[in-house]
């Protein structure tokens, strides 16, 4: 079955979501995943902001060029992962979702997706996705990096990349450094499961950045559009991904982004 097949009953549910209030509270509607559907390696983020609320898709504003970064510092691109939400709307004044609307969300939506995917990893980027996996209210400072078991899946928690954004200095900088050990960790652990031939990149991550192929990373980037069409009025994830790896790639000074540039890289503190 094809992979956008497998995923359009349910995407066609949940466009049509108006399970709980999040739907009413002045956003454009629910927004859905990127990425690869058939990959070992899923990141869960919180919820959508203002930018993802405008094109639909999770973590593409300030904090998704900090998570492609992260990626591209452990030899990866975001064609090569599956990225989604707890809440697939967003909250109003782009809060934090509270536990309670994320684990309600989760529960309809998220729980399907896992099931649709079959990651061989999860990494919980922030609170309220940990929180929702761990099952109970725990710290995520004091978690991140421990890998736990949910319904047999591995799972990793993280710092959203929201949260490094709001740092500076020091704390900013051993943050990165957390972050990239983590991502790095995920990656090992999905490499070290049976992982089919389309995902042998898993299996080069941690070589230089120089060595992955970016204009294959676009080319394939294209075909987003079509396995993950964009709502009236929003514009398609796909050329947005490509001007991502446009702009990281200047970024990364020919084609290079290493780990301790990843880490040591001046961010001034935005929203997320």
């Amino acid at each position: 079955m094809e992979e956008n097949e497998k995923m359009k009953d349910w995407l066609t549910e949940l466009m049509s979501c108006t399970a709980c209030h999040l739907r009413d509270e002045g956003n454009r509607g629910p927004t859905r995943y990127s990425g690869d559907c058939a990959s070992p390696l899923m990141f869960v983020g919180e919820g959508p902001g203002g930018v993802e609320d405008e094109y639909g898709v999770p973590l593409v504003g300030p904090s998704g060029q900090l998570l492609d970064k992260a990626l591209w510092s452990v030899g990866l691109t975001r064609d090569h992962v599956y990225v989604t939400n707890i809440v697939k709307c967003r909250p109003k004044n782009n809060r934090t979702p509270t536990l309670e609307e994320g684990r309600h969300c989760a529960d309809i939506h998220l729980v399907k997706e896992i099931e649709l995917v079959q990651p061989k990893v999860i990494v919980c980027l922030g609170k309220v996705a940990f929180q929702y996996f761990y099952g109970r209210a725990a710290s995520i400072m004091r978690n991140r990096g421990k890998w736990f078991t949910w319904r047999g899946y591995d799972i990793m928690p993280t710092y959203h990349p929201a949260f490094l954004l709001r740092q500076t200095g020091h704390e900013l900088v051993e943050s990165k450094w957390q972050v990239y050990y983590d991502f790095k960790a995920a990656v090992e652990k999905a490499k070290a499961a049976k992982v089919p031939r389309r995902h042998q990149r898993l299996h080069t991550a941690g070589r230089r950045a120089q060595n992955v192929d970016l204009i294959g990373a676009v080319r394939k980037q294209r075909a987003l559009p079509r396995l993950i069409p964009p709502l009236p009025g929003r514009e398609a994830p796909g050329q947005q991904t490509e001007n991502r790896v446009k702009v990281l790639r200047a970024h990364t000074l020919d084609g290079h982004h290493s780990a301790s540039s990843f880490a040591s890289s001046a961010i001034s503190p935005r929203s997320r």
